[in-house]
């Protein structure tokens, strides 16, 4: 699928994703892995950790 546009996930799912806490690596090709899917992200992040701490939901 080289060329295809990669999907942007909804703030729901971001919210699934990361809910706990989470560790996603940016790849050098300015994606991130989320649900078994690869989504596009801006390419200053590549290399970036990303970490998120979300509460549990009550």
């Amino acid at each position: 699928m080289a060329g295809a546009p990669c999907p942007t996930p909804a703030p729901v799912q971001l919210a699934e994703a990361f809910k706990g806490s989470e560790f996603r690596q940016v790849t050098k090709t300015a994606t991130v892995r989320l649900f078994s899917n690869s989504y596009c992200v801006d390419p200053s992040l590549v290399g970036v950790p990303l970490t998120n701490v979300t509460p549990a939901a009550k």
